[in-house]
């Protein structure tokens, strides 16, 4: 069984972590320093000493055990071992890079508010990113993506056998089953110890962090009995769909629309995989943009993708729609087919004569760029996947952000990061490429 640290089980810690390090990165210090960032957290007391009361320790106190800590032999010294395994945590998470600064997806983290929904959809991501390498044979697995599989198979009391998410050499379906059916072996502490040949130990802290952190991220959920199940939100970050009563809605010559392999689709009706999905409607360019506002969510769909298609259509203000409608005229009608959906995405291009599409996520900005952007990225990615992939299936698909305004250079950074691309669409109907992806989109306008 791989080991992972487990300093950083409270998200706070990890959140102030990374707090400190941007302010040692601006203080020119560094960060790669055991000691500097080590002792830096023990004054901030996000690193604690032992035998310290700290509901009376003075700052004099904690410097002058700094001192002692400092004269033990380094490889004794636990606040050097913390900085350096919280440090490979914020690594992996992608929030840090190697040289100890601040990453732009680091950036949006501090920039978001404490506790709140955007905060956990960024943990959320970043818990997804970390992978672990096998000691001896450098084979990768992403324990979280493991762990979320566990939890489908089975619950967990008290997080039991939830440390196998770190026993899986790689992602490899054969071994995801070989840890799955060791999981579902419903073992003892002591038979998953025999099992892997970790120690004990080594068991309680390889099911510390992840099932933590999951936790505040949405991912998991620990109910009153203590047992720990998947939550939509973790279902959907494996590709499993979430589990929802089927409703058969019944189609009318105004929701079906035939797509150009020439099957029909019934728009809000669709299913797949057990998911009641839109697939959206072919419009002209006179017609993107256009519908009300106040159009109600198509009764098929499930109560969580109701909830989401009524924030899409609050998301429609008539700002929103003159973009959608400036930036579809700026391509023009003869450059090939359009596809919108008010209960999803914003607008799909299909040019003519080529198999790609592409996915276009309105955003008008007021000093609000960088929720705007994480949703935005999370949006694109899920209508990709559910509702795009169902209308044109085996089309390879660009994604890409188009604002009204500006983007700081670390959220054009982040979006290329992420794989998508950021136009801007000026008053005057120009378009501007503001990452790569996005200059790359602009080569493809007519």
């Amino acid at each position: 069984m791989k080991n992972y640290p487990n300093q950083a089980a409270e998200f706070s810690r990890v959140r102030s972590t990374l707090n400190t390090i941007s302010s040692l990165n601006a203080q020119g210090l560094d960060v790669l320093d055991d000691g500097v960032l080590g002792y830096e957290l023990a004054r901030s007391r996000d690193y604690t000493f032992r035998g310290i009361d700290y509901t009376t320790a003075s700052a004099q106190d904690i410097e002058a055990r700094i001192v002692l800590e400092k004269a033990k032999p380094r490889g004794d010294q636990g606040a050097r071992t913390n900085a350096r395994e919280l440090r490979r945590t914020l690594r992996d998470l992608g929030w840090l890079d190697s040289t100890g600064a601040v990453t732009s997806a680091g950036r949006a983290l501090l920039a978001c508010a404490s506790q709140s929904q955007t905060e956990r959809d960024l943990l959320a991501a970043g818990l997804m990113r970390v992978a672990v390498a096998d000691a001896v044979t450098g084979r990768v697995s992403h324990p979280v993506r493991m762990m979320l599989h566990l939890l489908h198979a089975a619950p967990s009391h008290r997080r039991l056998g939830l440390e196998l998410a770190l026993e899986n050499l790689d992602d490899s379906p054969s071994e995801t089953s070989r840890v799955i059916g060791l999981y579902q072996q419903n073992a003892t502490d002591a038979q998953i110890r025999a099992a892997t040949g970790v120690t004990e130990n080594q068991q309680k802290n390889n099911r510390k962090i992840f099932p933590t952190l999951a936790k505040y991220a949405g991912l998991v959920v620990e109910d009153a009995q203590h047992d720990f199940h998947l939550t939509p939100s973790g279902r959907a970050a494996i590709g499993l769909p979430s589990p929802s009563t089927s409703v058969t809605a019944t189609p009318t010559p105004t929701t079906a629309t035939a797509l150009p392999s020439g099957g029909n689709v019934v728009v809000g009706g669709a299913q797949r995989q057990g998911r009641n999905l839109t697939v959206g409607r072919k419009r002209s360019v006179n017609q993107v943009g256009s519908h009300s506002v106040s159009r109600t969510v198509p009764a098929a769909l499930t109560p969580d993708q109701q909830a989401e298609a009524q924030t899409r259509l609050g998301e429609r203000t008539t700002v929103h729609q003159a973009l959608v409608r400036q930036f579809a005229a700026r391509i023009g009608d003869a450059a090939g087919e359009f596809w919108e959906d008010p209960a999803s995405f914003d607008l799909v291009w299909a040019p003519t004569g080529v198999p790609e599409r592409h996915i276009f996520e309105m955003k008008t900005i007021q000093s609000d760029a960088d929720p705007q952007i994480i949703r935005a990225i999370g949006q694109l990615s899920y209508y990709a996947y559910f509702n795009v992939a169902k209308a044109f299936p085996g089309a390879p698909a660009t994604k890409t952000v188009v604002v009204n305004d500006d983007l700081h250079q670390d959220l054009r950074d982040f979006l290329e990061h992420s794989g998508v691309g950021a136009l801007r669409v000026h008053l005057d109907g120009t378009v501007e490429a503001l990452n790569p992806l996005g200059q790359a989109m602009v080569a493809l306008l007519p």
